[in-house]
């Protein structure tokens, strides 16, 4: 949804076009090779509609989503690492080790650092550059001159002062 094709094909396969790496895995090529796994177009977008998902579904609380173009750099690096490994994980799961774990490995550790950066962004810990905050994360405060109040659905139980 937010990633492209070609940027999630790199991520994938960093080789030139046209070569590929020992265990890559190549969207939509057909080629004689036995150490690169081939996966179909339409597997690959949807994998990336998922990661759009999972993203919006991470930030509604945050920002007006599904965002609209052009789309935050954060949130296209994000999903396209998390296409990239939804991809990954897919393809590894039922195809045979066709050469040394090395891709899945590194695919593993952007899925997480994608996460992290997600989850970062969910909790209010940063934000999306030139994008409103439509609401304050959870457990977040707001004060006035005189009162400090807890929004809903903060974990602080505390009685308004005055009370």
């Amino acid at each position: 949804m937010y990633g492209t094709m070609p940027h999630i094909k790199r991520i994938l396969n960093p080789a030139p076009t046209g070569t590929y790496i020992s265990g890559a895995i190549l969207i939509g090529t057909t080629t004689g090779s036995v150490n690169a796994i081939m996966i179909g177009s339409t597997f690959a977008y949807q994998c990336n509609n998922e990661a759009g998902t999972l993203v919006d579904g991470m930030l509604v609380k945050r920002y007006k989503v599904p965002f609209s173009a052009p789309y935050p750099g954060e949130v296209k690096s994000i999903c396209e690492r998390l296409a990239a490994a939804l991809i990954t994980f897919s393809a590894k799961q039922y195809t045979a080790d066709v050469a040394s774990n090395f891709l899945y490995d590194k695919q593993q550790q952007n899925y997480q650092l994608a996460i992290s950066k997600l989850q970062a962004l969910a909790d209010g810990v940063e934000d999306l550059k030139d994008q409103k905050v439509e609401s304050y994360p959870k457990g977040e405060f707001a004060t006035t001159d005189k009162f400090h109040f807890a929004l809903p659905g903060s974990s602080d139980v505390r009685p308004a002062a005055g009370m």
